[in-house]
């Protein structure tokens, strides 16, 4: 069993939040709670050197000067290093800030403000874990899958099926080079390639636009007006500079 100790003032409702939350959970996740009144019994310098590393705030660069995460905000203009900052909270606590939640045999500590998120993750697990108590009373605690393997084996569905390419014998392409050199206005490629159940870039390699009609589209395009005939032309300059 782990034991959550909290640097707790009770003038302070943040404090005694964060307290009235460890006590209501204590027993559903099976730990113990211990009160420290910092400001009675002020914080070695060995426990505040530890309440920083658990935080994360050593690793930091001293640009951002992370220590100012322990100190109450009328104090963070008092010191300007580390060394500074132990010196002050183990002479005048009262500038530590409140409430912090330490776990000193998991190593880890969290501030309970300005929610208690953090706090709940000190003993809640990260993933799903069933404890079991043994006969000579140690705990056993086995993780448990994130997603239930029924879950995990079942793949969810394509959202594109993949598309498989018919094989055209030499019948079927030269019957669709014969709809395409007749009719390419109607027998366009998507109708081809729905038709014989190949891609649009199979009909476009067997079976490319002939010249001609090419030539026809384009008179019906300039045929249509003095818009359309600049549009066209803008058309094959841009096809110029490819």
């Amino acid at each position: 069993m782990s034991t959550l100790s909290i640097y707790h003032n009770p003038r302070c409702s943040k404090s005694r939040n964060a307290l009235s939350y460890l006590e209501s959970n204590k027993d559903k996740y099976n730990y113990d709670i211990e009160i420290i009144l910092y400001q009675k019994e002020a914080p070695t310098r060995d426990q505040l050197e530890k309440l920083a590393t658990y935080l994360g705030l050593t690793s930091k660069e001293d640009s951002i000067k992370p220590w100012k995460t322990l100190l109450r905000p009328d104090a963070q203009k008092l010191v300007s290093s580390w060394q500074e900052t132990f010196e002050l909270l183990s002479s005048e606590p009262q500038h530590l800030e409140r409430p912090f939640i330490v776990d000193f045999q998991q190593a880890r500590a969290a501030l309970g403000r300005p929610d208690l998120t953090d706090v709940e993750a000190l003993w809640k697990p990260s993933v799903p874990v069933q404890q079991t108590t043994l006969s000579d009373g140690t705990i056993f605690i086995a993780r448990q899958p994130v997603v239930e393997p029924s879950v995990q084996a079942t793949v969810a569905p394509l959202i594109n099926k993949p598309t498989v390419a018919k094989k055209l014998s030499e019948a079927e392409i030269k019957e669709l080079r014969q709809l395409r050199e007749a009719d390419p206005a109607t027998w366009t490629r998507s109708k081809l390639a729905k038709k014989f159940g190949c891609s649009e870039l199979f009909v476009s390699i067997a079976a490319p636009k002939s010249t001609t009609a090419t030539a026809s589209v384009v008179e019906n395009e300039v045929s249509h007006g003095y818009r359309r005939k600049l549009i066209t032309q803008e058309r094959q300059k841009r096809k110029a500079l490819w």
